[in-house]
């Protein structure tokens, strides 16, 4: 089993209503914004949202800083896994970056591929992970995408999703 096809059969996703050494090597990292790779991933997710008569989502600071920090210690650790380093589940992970508590939340990663497209099909094609994209109480989105060299996937995704705008990504 390849790596890219290990990746694809550990996804996982996670949603659910409550009441860093190594650094990537893409340019956005410094900043906190989202590069054009970052940007079509969305655009895909909100075309496939749209078709699914869904709302667009809004890009988010908050949920953006969420899940660079998770790509970034998923490529550093090696791991594959919705519970980071810290043992922080993605709720307690999204309280701790200041996403608030009594919101819908949730994650999807993935790991393997640089390009936009590949990991949209990657997710498209996980229920749990569609599911995600298809629920109509997210409004808003984080993305991150991380290389890390000599790491088991090279490349690693995190999203974010929240049912509120928090603050406006760079």
């Amino acid at each position: 089993m390849d790596l890219r096809t290990t990746a694809i059969a550990c996804l996982t996703s996670l949603t659910a209503v409550i009441g860093a050494t190594t650094m990537p090597t893409s340019a956005h990292a410094a900043s906190g914004t989202i590069d054009r790779v970052e940007r079509a991933e969305v655009a895909q997710i909100n075309q496939f949202r749209r078709a699914h008569g869904l709302r667009p989502l809004v890009v988010d600071g908050t949920l953006g800083r969420a899940a660079l920090w998770l790509a970034r210690d998923l490529g550093r650790t090696g791991r594959f896994s919705h519970t980071d380093s810290h043992g922080r589940d993605p709720f307690v992970r999204l309280r701790a970056f200041g996403y608030p508590s009594a919101t819908w939340r949730g994650e999807n990663i993935a790991a393997g591929y640089a390009a936009a497209r590949p990991t949209f099909l990657q997710w498209r094609n996980s229920p749990p992970h569609r599911a995600n994209w298809l629920n109509p109480r997210f409004r808003a989105i984080g993305i991150a995408r991380v290389h890390v060299p000599g790491s088991p996937y090279g490349w690693y995704w995190a999203t974010s999703f929240g049912s509120r705008w928090t603050t406006p990504a760079r």
